[in-house]
């Protein structure tokens, strides 16, 4: 299950006739309610990226990865140190809105309560800042397949790398789980 699966997973919904959405949200066993439409299309983004990303596989965005840089910013233009770069300032933006839930999910005062000229409720924040990592970790994703293919490796050398090392990991701690 994607961490956007096992996120929607989290919501239990029920659409009002005014199609309005009453949702509960579970995090770290603290519980959110709301009853918004904003919330609610959130929440129908994120599930349906995570419906959409069903059978993905590497070889499919490692294609159409090169595919789009080869249009936009030739792979070539970059060193892998600079696509590393580019990687690692998505994964500070995923960090960036997974500080912002956890603040909101501690309660500690966030400047961002205050969005679109009002002040926001902080169970609404969660499905935001949510969707934020979410969108922030898909960009990393996205940058480290082209570092990838920048020092020469294929989708295939990904793919087998992945297996091992998650394979190892999980011998080296006694876990079950093998790919």
């Amino acid at each position: 299950m994607t961490e956007a699966q096992q996120l929607a997973a989290n919501f239990a919904g029920t659409v009002s006739t005014e199609g309005r959405v009453l949702n509960t949200m579970y995090v770290n066993g603290k519980e959110y309610h709301r009853v918004t439409d904003v919330a609610y299309d959130a929440f129908k983004a994120g599930y349906e990226a995570a419906q959409a990303a069903n059978g993905l596989t590497i070889k499919q965005l490692f294609e159409a990865n090169l595919s789009r840089v080869a249009k936009w910013h030739r792979l070539e233009s970059w060193s892998p140190l600079e696509w590393a770069g580019a990687m690692c300032g998505e994964a500070g933006e995923a960090a960036n809105f997974a500080k912002k839930l956890k603040r909101v999910m501690d309660e500690i005062a966030n400047n961002d309560q205050r969005m679109f000229g009002k002040t926001v409720p902080k169970a609404d924040l969660v499905p935001i800042y949510s969707e934020g990592v979410i969108k922030e970790y898909a960009d990393t994703l996205i940058y480290g397949v082209l570092l990838c293919a920048s020092v020469g490796a294929t989708a295939d050398d990904v793919q087998r790398i992945i297996l091992q090392v998650f394979n190892q990991k999980s011998e080296e701690y006694g876990f079950p789980e093998r790919l």
